[in-house]
């Protein structure tokens, strides 16, 4: 019998899936690249809510590529983090709006804590990333925002996002501060302080405001066109 969630495009037979899950050397880490779109997404949304812990899925290419690529980030919840009902509606929608694009699959979690220099995963977190990982073709993430590296002209860049890649034994793995496979979208770290400079992070929506009035979008159809605009800026003076 073979097993076609692979990570590096090749088949694993059952035998060898039992053998590496015996030595851990089953999941290679890889290289991911977060797109400015996702990176000031994430930034902003714990920008937005600096005295809540907030949450949000991440998306992925569905093609495989060197690096892999963080496409997007849909913002989920700032006041219902922990209440699954919720977390049902959020994930019925998301996956009705983004499962019929080919090119897109939801990839993990990402996530803030309430205490400034809190760090740690919660288990609601934790078990979303799971549930992902699980349906996900490519290693799950689980991503931590380091609230102490946040600052407005976010020269720390890639620094704040604390990364951690699922296992084949169904642990998160730490990937270090200084791994050159984490990598940012030029222009990415830019592109966020430039946003927060113009208060655009007020105006991101999650699902949590989606729920309180239907008509807020929460994949911020607005928000990505100012990425656009401020990368197309960039890439246009060079």
């Amino acid at each position: 019998m073979l097993y076609y969630r692979v990570y590096d495009n090749r088949p694993v037979t059952s035998i060898s899936i039992i053998l590496s899950s015996l030595i851990g050397i089953w999941i290679p880490f890889l290289a991911w690249n977060f797109s400015s779109r996702a990176f000031a997404k994430i930034i902003c949304h714990a920008a937005k809510y600096p005295s809540c812990a907030i949450n949000g899925l991440l998306l992925s290419s569905r093609v495989g590529s060197d690096p892999l690529v963080v496409v997007d980030a849909v913002p989920l919840f700032h006041d219902a983090i922990g209440l699954t009902p919720m977390l049902e509606v959020a994930l019925a929608q998301i996956e009705s709006r983004f499962g019929s694009d080919k090119d897109c699959i939801i990839l993990g979690v990402y996530h803030a804590n309430e205490l400034f220099s809190n760090v740690q995963v919660d288990v609601f977190n934790q078990r979303i990333a799971d549930k992902v990982s699980e349906h996900c073709p490519h290693p799950g993430l689980l991503v931590t925002v380091d609230n102490t590296r946040l600052s407005c002209d976010m020269k720390r860049g890639k620094e704040a996002l604390i990364v951690r890649q699922a296992e084949s034994n169904g642990k998160w793995k730490l990937r270090d501060d200084d791994d050159n496979d984490i990598l940012l979208e030029e222009g990415g770290a830019e592109c966020a302080a430039h946003l927060m400079s113009k208060k655009a992070h007020k105006n991101l929506i999650d699902f949590d405001n989606h729920l309180d009035d239907i008509t807020k979008d929460y994949v911020n159809t607005s928000f990505n066109d100012q990425v656009e605009d401020f990368m197309s800026q960039i890439f246009k003076d060079d």
